[in-house]
């Protein structure tokens, strides 16, 4: 990674967001400080770089050369523009800053010195080393799915050795049976005998890494999670700072800062922290929409939240939420028209999101409508149409053809539910104005209820073994492990407080909107293997970060009011001094850790030792795994995991022969002193020896990670001779 690189990543996702800034903003009063004005260019731009990244993938169009012509000519273009109608200087003019910038800045950076160098996250198994490997296979193929050439070579009868072809309907690790299973882990095979595979997840955040991988290759790949995090923070103090005060908005970067949490993610592959940065981001343009109904701002709010949709399937709570924020403003007559630039733009996005998810990420979509986010009566219907049906079009006609009466009456529905809020909507707007015109009569009724909800879910716990108390427990002990005691009591008593003193409509939408993507969370539970640091990863994005916002919101609370009184000061700088010091014995154990540092090296040195066109040849079921999908992808070996049920077949001896007689050289990757199987004796020779050494934290259940241990794969390599 050069300093060339970073300047040029910083450039392609800097333009655009001046650019389309530039475009859409309008004669609104929209009073910006300097640092806000760089923020939204910079969300801007990752926003536009992301989602034309993700759509050349979705075209099978990717490349460099192509992404830089169509985001950065037409930038330019309008930056032109811009300076010859005084736009631009209008733009740069009258920029304020503060001396709490300098602050921002500090923070920002220690943020950077406590995370360290990004981990070298590229192995496979687990979603963070498929979305890498997922971005290396976009920049080198141009598109989203694997065609998998080398399968399709290998006669038919041979292929259900070399993949996992077992499906479960309900079952976590396994896809549903409307795939036919797993060429390694991370990739859903949608159809074997053409060789098609699905990458896991949504593309969004693999897109915006293909885009750091093509600039600066594996190292500033690693590097995406780092400035979607930075921007994350940024994102948060400026929300808070906007909503309640620079004090307010410092307190929460400073613990945000040393939350064990935000360090360690900083530096971690995972498509949480970009859903962290658009949430944020999102609320931060939507503070501003209201605030001044500015054409840009409602631009800039709409792609971050349709940009969520494309993210990660956890956001579906966003378009209810999102839905009842706008009636609402609608009902008590409060819509500006430039409201209709963020939803149209919301809506595309969201269209495009079904899209993607039904013919893209078909598989990871319906397992999680079948398994999680539809109710019963919901998924089986789909699940009916899809099994057996890897093929998107061919289950949604059979699910139309045997469910068009209920999606007609469905959408009868709607539209007459739409008729009536239109033709009633100053009786309904009247309705919302005697709930809402005194917000004693459901903020005190809210906090109330959150506090019994906390309180009783504590108590119940310890005295009774129900069932439903499970997933709450769960959560809340979650919130306590990683904020600590003292973080819990604090955030929650300051949230409580933040609703009840909640005055104005940004402040309440905002509240409403944060609390509602977060409950299900605390209700149903994570719905994760409990190892951490895996299971938090869905609490990086919206609950921590307003849970740290309430306790700042108490520290400032505590405050005292008067120079007579400077010994009460000592309260809340002592929670303060609490708090810091509780996340500090976190943070000190991870702080700096490199997970797999020097893997790439060692892979590197490991594959060249290879022929050209060889066949690698793995089983599984050892850690050794892991390294399948970074051994193809990002050193384009050829290599097949074996079960280890079928490694004695006959069948595989004859996909040998078949390779050998093709004249590609065959290896066995025998891992922790395993051997190759029995019908190659007398046949094999060992090649070379490796083991593969890195650092690796430990992943426990009951505590939080504070001890380094070793990824290590003795790797012994035979060449297979043929008979």
């Amino acid at each position: 990674m050069s300093l060339a690189s970073l300047l040029l990543i910083f450039i392609i996702l800097l333009l655009p967001g001046i650019a389309s800034w530039l475009f859409f903003i309008d004669d609104a009063k929209l009073k910006l400080t300097g640092l806000e004005s760089i923020f939204l260019w910079l969300l801007a731009g990752t926003a536009v770089i992301s989602w034309l990244s993700l759509t050349l993938a979705e075209l099978n169009q990717f490349a460099l050369p192509l992404l830089l012509a169509v985001a950065l000519v037409p930038s330019l273009l309008v930056i032109g523009w811009a300076v010859r109608n005084g736009r631009l200087q209008r733009a740069f003019s009258g920029l304020k800053w503060q001396w709490q910038d300098g602050v921002v800045a500090v923070l920002l950076l220690i943020a950077v010195v406590l995370s360290g160098r990004p981990s070298e996250y590229i192995v496979g198994g687990r979603d963070h080393g498929v979305y890498v490997n997922t971005g290396v296979h976009i920049v080198k193929t141009g598109g989203i799915l694997v065609y998998d050439a080398e399968m399709t070579a290998v006669p038919p009868e041979l292929r259900s050795v070399l993949v996992r072809p077992e499906t479960r309907l309900h079952q976590a690790g396994f896809p549903g049976p409307w795939s036919e299973g797993q060429r390694v882990s991370g990739l859903t095979i949608r159809d074997t005998d053409a060789g098609i595979y699905l990458p896991h997840a949504f593309h969004l955040y693999p897109a915006l890494i293909a885009v750091f991988y093509a600039v600066g290759g594996t190292s500033l790949a690693l590097f995406t999670t780092m400035w979607l995090t930075l921007l994350g923070s940024l994102a948060i103090y400026l929300t808070v700072a906007r909503l309640w005060g620079r004090p307010v908005g410092l307190l929460t970067l400073l613990l945000l800062t040393f939350s064990v949490t935000q360090v360690w993610f900083t530096g971690y592959p995972t498509a949480e922290m970009m859903v962290q940065l658009f949430f944020w981001g999102g609320l931060f343009a939507l503070s501003l929409l209201l605030e001044s109904g500015s054409r840009a701002t409602a631009v800039l709010a709409g792609a971050c939240f349709g940009l969520l949709s494309l993210t990660k399937l956890d956001t579906v709570l966003i378009p209810p939420l999102l839905i009842a924020t706008f009636l609402y403003l609608w009902l008590r007559q409060q819509f500006r028209p430039a409201y209709w630039w963020g939803i149209g733009i919301y809506l595309l996005l969201t269209l495009q999101a079904v899209w993607h998810a039904t013919f893209i990420a078909t598989i990871y979509f319906v397992d999680h409508l079948v398994r999680t986010l539809l109710p019963g009566f919901l998924a089986e219907p789909l699940a009916a149409a899809a099994d057996g049906y890897p093929y998107p079009m061919d289950w949604l006609a059979r699910l139309f053809a045997a469910n068009w009466v209920p999606m007609l009456l469905t959408v009868l529905l709607l539209v007459l539910t739409i008729l009536l809020l239109r033709y009633r909507q100053k009786q309904f707007g009247r309705g919302l104005g005697w709930l809402f015109q005194q917000p004693g009569r459901w903020q005190v009724g809210l906090s109330a209820g959150l506090g019994v909800i906390v309180v009783g879910t504590a108590v119940l716990s310890q005295t009774s073994e129900l069932a439903i108390l499970a997933p709450p427990e769960q959560a809340v002990r979650l919130t306590r492990l990683y904020l600590t005691r003292a973080g819990l009591v604090a955030g929650g008593i300051g949230l409580i407080l933040l609703i009840y003193q909640a005055k104005t409509t940004a402040v309440r939408l905002t509240l409403f909107i944060a609390i509602g993507n977060i409950a299900p969370l605390y209700l149903l539970g994570a719905g994760t293997a409990l190892d951490h640091f895996w299971v938090v990863r869905r609490f990086i994005t919206v609950a921590f970060p307003l849970f740290i916002v309430g306790m700042a919101w108490l520290i400032w609370q505590l405050r005292p009011r008067d120079c007579v009184r400077w010994f009460v000061g000592i309260v809340p700088l002592g929670l303060l001094l609490l708090l810091l010091a509780g996340f500090g014995q976190h943070v000190r154990w991870i702080a700096g850790v490199v997970e797999y540092d020097g893997l790439t090296t060692q892979l590197a040195t490991f594959t060249d030792r290879f022929p050209p066109e060889a066949i690698l040849l793995m089983e599984t079921g050892s850690q050794a795994q892991r390294l399948e999908l970074p051994i193809w992808f990002l050193y384009d070996q050829t290599v097949f995991t074996i079960r280890q049920e079928v490694r004695e077949e006959a069948a595989l001896q004859t996909a040998v022969s078949h390779w050998q007689a093709n004249g590609r050289p065959v290896f066995w990757l025998a891992a922790n002193g395993v051997t190759p199987p029995a019908w190659s004796e007398g046949r094999r020779q060992l090649a070379f020896s490796q083991t593969i050494d890195t650092p690796l934290m430990e992943t426990p259940r009951d505590h939080i990670p504070v001890k380094i241990n070793r990824y290590q794969v003795p790797f012994d390599v035979y060449q297979l001779g043929q008979p």
